[in-house]
């Protein structure tokens, strides 16, 4: 017997936060309204050299685990809830077959096919989409061994084995004790909300802290900077890989990718709606084109250690900064005059 649910390539794969909602949302268009109003604003924690290894740079603030996001059901267990006996691969197959996606922590050690695996003790979350009982494996989502985001299978003891070092007890992050299950709740119907958008990229035009739109559900980030207050965070972390003072990171031109391919998406489904003029959603695809540059030549200098060509990405940057500003000034205005 033998279950395997749908998933789609989606939009945000930097963080698996994202990428996971993402990929079961994407599986239909019902969801793009929400997610074009949605994912403009971005923060940069300041101190990002005391923690280097967490999400310093990301969108502003959707983290799959913790909110709860229009178009999907979903439940989230404790693994205190459930007894050693309940909390098996069984349970994890009875929820597919409901049409649930699993979301669990595992020690990724114990997972073929990824960078921990036998090399180091790695706690990450895991999406389960299918199964297969007679090949006794698992369909999942993450990064790969090489760091690709994508569906691999992973035999259902191995991942059992790593589930159960996801978690440690008390002494351990409180998420990690959670299991998240989601499905696709098609009877939601979320327009297109102009209003939130032009807040949105006024806060990020402004550098303006958007706190105040999740205080309601969780607590704040940490203490960061928004919006193109972020460029300047920007240049000085890459100046520090640079100098060979900070890792090479290329998961910081990934999201500055990721986010200008994403506006460049939404101006193109606002002019769908009349909203934007074709000329605006093109010069926005040059930028876009420059921040997919600039992660080209981060993935370069990762692979290859060439730390001086760096600045050529700092170069970049400095002109999707200008660029960026100089189209989206302007294009609020004309939206706020639409309200």
């Amino acid at each position: 017997m033998k279950k395997i649910l749908p998933i789609a390539d989606p939009p945000i794969k930097s963080y698996l936060h994202h990428a996971y909602g993402l990929s079961i949302l994407a599986t239909s268009d019902a969801y793009l309204p929400w997610f074009y109003s949605n994912y403009i604003q971005v923060f940069f924690d300041k101190h990002y050299r005391e923690n280097p290894y967490v999400d310093y740079y990301n969108f502003f603030y959707y983290p799959y685990v913790e909110i709860n996001i229009p178009h999907l059901e979903r439940l989230k267990f404790d693994r205190a809830m459930l007894t050693e006996e309940q909390l098996n691969a069984d349970f994890i197959c009875r929820l597919i077959d409901l049409g649930y996606y699993i979301c669990l922590y595992a020690d990724e050690y114990y997972i073929p096919d990824r960078v921990a695996y036998k090399n180091f003790h790695f706690k990450h979350e895991v999406l389960i989409f299918g199964y297969d009982r007679e090949e006794r494996i698992f369909h999942i989502l993450g990064f790969n061994r090489e760091r690709v985001y994508g569906a691999t299978t992973v035999p259902i003891d191995d991942l059992m084995e790593a589930f159960s070092h996801g978690y440690d007890g008390d002494g351990d992050l409180f998420w990690r004790k959670y299991i998240i299950a989601a499905r696709l709740f098609r009877d939601t119907v979320y327009p297109f909300n102009l209003k939130l958008v032009t807040d949105l990229l006024e806060d990020y035009l402004e550098s303006r802290e958007s706190n105040s739109r999740v205080a309601m559900y969780i607590q704040p980030p940490r203490d960061c900077v928004f919006g193109l207050a972020s460029y300047a965070y920007i240049d000085e972390a890459l100046e520090l890989m640079e100098r060979g003072e900070f890792f090479i990171d290329y998961r910081l031109p990934s999201v500055i990718w990721e986010h200008k391919q994403c506006m460049t998406k939404r101006l193109q489904y606002m002019h769908g709606l009349g909203l934007v003029d074709q000329d605006v959603c093109d010069q926005f695809a040059k930028v876009e084109d420059i921040a997919l540059k600039a992660r080209n030549t981060m993935l370069k200098a990762f692979v290859t250690n060439q730390r001086s060509i760096i600045s050529r990405i700092r170069e970049m940057v400095q002109s999707i900064h200008e660029q960026e500003k100089a189209i989206l000034v302007p294009l609020l205005q004309h939206l706020k005059s639409q309200l």
